[in-house]
C-alpha cells in the first residue's frame, strides 16, 4: 500500500507522495495518527478500525449518522406506510469525531463506511480538519492505480462512457414541477421481500443526470498529454454531435473507422492520418457520422476550429435556455434525461447501487431514442442511429478490442507528428511549437 495524492486544480492525475510532502501537506488527526503514525500494513482498513483510533471516554464527542439514497424516504413513511415496510434503504454510516487529537493538533474526523463497519473490501472514506494548513484533507481507499489503456482512452474521447451525476440549467420551478407530475416520474425501491414499490416524485436533488465525468476530462489529457494525437483531431472528436455528450452513436460510430491491424512500430501521427483516411472514406458513402467529423476537420484548414466550436456551444445553450422556460420544451428534456437515465444503469449499472439512485419515467423504456439537438431542441435521433444506443447497451461490449492497436498506441507518442509533417509541407503549423517545425516529437 502507498499514498497517492491530487490536488484539484494542479495535477492532472494521482502520483506517489513523498515522505517530505507528506510531513507538509497531511497534517491532521487521521494522517499524523494513522497514515503517517503507523506502517501500511497497520492502516486501517474499515470503519471500525478508524473510529478505534480515537477512543473518547465522552460520547459527545462521537456522532454517528444513516444516510443514502433511501433516506429520502421518511422515517414516518418507512415506518406507517404498508408498501414501504419492506423497502431496501441501503444505508451508510457517517462517523464523525469531534477535536480528534493529532500530533499537530485537534481536528474533526468524519469517515464514511459501509453497513457492515468490520468490512475491509468495501469502500472506505474519510476527511480530516488539518489545523496546519487550515483545510480539509480528503483520503480513499483503492485499487493499485493502473496505466490507462489507449483504447479505453478513444471509448472515453467518442463514446463518453464514463456518466457522473450533476445538475446544469435552471427552470422556473412551477414549470418543472409541473412537468414532472404531468410526465408521472417517479421512483421504484427494491423491498427486501422480492418486488418493487413506486414513490411519485423526484430524488432530493431535480433534475438528476448522467452527464460526461471528471474521468472523462483525465482520459483527454492522458491523450494529448502524452501525445497520443494532434489537437485538431481530438477537438473534432469532440465536437461530433457535441450537444449529446454521452452515449453518442455518432461518436460510437467514429469508432468503427480506428483500425484493428495496426502494426508494431507504427506511430501515432501515422495511426491518426489512417483513421481520417477511413473516416473520409465512410464520408463519400454517406455516414452521417463520418461526414459530420469531416465538415469539422475541413473547417480546421479554413478558419480557427476553436472559434467555429464556441460559437455553436454558444448558438446551442441560448436555443436550450429558451426551451427550458415552456413546459413542453421542459417536458422534453426530461424525457431525453429519462433516456439517458436508462442507459446509465444499463451500461455503467456498477455505478448505479441502488434503484433510488434516479427516478424513471413511466413507458420510457419503449420510447424511440431521443436526441438533443445543435439548437437545444430535444427529437428523435436520426434513422441511420434509431436503437444504436439500445444495441451498444445490449452488447456491453466496446466497438474495437485490439490488442495490437492497443500496443502500437502504448508504444507511439507523437501528438504533433501529423501537423509537424504537413507544417514542412507548408500546410500548416506545429501545434506544439505554433510556428513551422521540423520536429517529429517523438516521445
Amino acid at each position: 500500500m502507498s499514498l497517492l495524492k491530487f490536488f484539484a486544480g494542479i495535477d492532472g492525475e494521482m502520483t506517489p507522495l513523498s515522505p517530505q510532502d507528506a510531513a507538509t501537506d497531511l497534517q491532521d488527526p487521521f494522517a499524523t495518527t494513522a497514515l503517517l503514525g503507523l506502517p501500511p500494513a497497520q492502516w486501517p482498513q474499515s470503519l471500525k478500525a478508524v473510529a478505534d483510533l480515537f477512543p473518547s471516554s465522552d460520547t459527545s464527542n462521537n456522532l454517528v449518522f444513516l444516510v443514502g439514497d433511501g433516506g429520502q424516504i421518511s422515517a414516518a413513511d418507512f415506518l406507517n406506510l404498508p408498501q414501504l415496510k419492506d423497502l431496501d434503504r441501503s444505508l451508510r454510516y457517517v462517523w464523525a469525531r469531534k477535536d480528534a487529537p493529532g500530533k499537530n493538533g485537534t481536528g474533526d474526523v468524519l469517515a464514511v463506511g459501509p453497513g457492515d463497519i468490520h468490512s475491509t473490501i468495501s469502500f472506505l472514506q474519510v476527511v480530516a480538519w488539518d489545523p496546519a494548513n487550515q483545510r480539509f484533507n480528503y483520503f480513499q481507499r483503492q485499487p493499485a492505480a493502473k496505466e490507462p489503456d489507449p483504447i479505453q482512452l478513444l471509448l472515453g474521447l467518442m463514446g463518453g462512457t464514463f456518466p457522473s451525476i450533476s445538475n446544469l440549467f435552471k427552470v422556473p420551478f412551477d414549470i418543472y414541477s409541473q412537468a414532472v407530475k404531468n410526465l408521472g416520474i417517479h421512483m421504484t425501491g427494491d423491498l427486501t421481500t422480492g418486488g418493487t414499490v413506486d414513490i411519485p416524485g423526484e430524488t432530493d436533488f431535480a433534475f438528476l443526470v448522467p452527464e460526461p465525468a471528471f474521468e472523462d476530462i483525465y482520459l483527454i489529457n492522458s491523450l494529448a498529454s502524452k501525445k497520443l494525437f494532434s489537437p485538431g483531431f481530438l477537438l473534432c472528436c469532440l465536437l461530433t454531435d457535441f450537444p449529446n455528450p454521452i452515449y453518442s452513436p455518432a461518436r460510437m460510430k467514429l469508432m468503427d473507422y480506428v483500425p484493428s491491424d495496426v502494426a508494431p512500430g507504427t506511430t501515432t501521427a501515422q495511426l491518426e492520418d489512417r483513421i481520417i483516411g477511413n473516416i473520409m472514406m465512410g464520408a463519400s458513402k454517406g455516414d452521417v457520422a463520418a461526414q459530420e467529423f469531416v465538415g469539422l476537420w475541413e473547417k480546421e484548414r479554413e478558419e480557427p476550429l476553436v472559434q467555429a466550436a464556441a460559437t455553436a456551444i454558444q448558438t446551442y445553450l441560448t436555443g436550450a435556455s429558451a426551451k427550458l422556460a415552456t413546459l413542453a420544451g421542459v417536458q422534453d428534456v426530461l424525457k431525453l434525461a429519462d433516456f439517458r437515465r436508462r442507459a446509465a444503469f444499463k451500461f455503467n449499472n456498477g455505478l448505479f447501487e441502488f434503484s433510488l439512485t434516479l427516478p424513471i419515467t413511466p413507458g420510457g423504456e419503449s420510447v424511440p431514442d431521443l436526441a438533443m439537438k445543435a439548437d437545444g431542441s430535444v427529437g428523435r435521433e436520426v434513422p441511420a442511429f434509431q436503437g444504436a444506443v439500445r444495441a451498444a447497451l445490449t452488447a456491453r461490449a466496446p466497438p474495437v478490442q485490439s490488442k495490437a492497436l492497443a500496443a502500437a498506441m502504448a508504444m507511439a507518442g507523437c501528438m504533433g507528428g501529423v501537423a509537424a509533417r504537413r507544417a514542412r509541407e507548408g500546410q500548416g503549423k506545429c501545434p506544439l511549437h505554433f510556428a513551422r517545425c521540423d520536429t517529429e516529437h517523438e516521445a
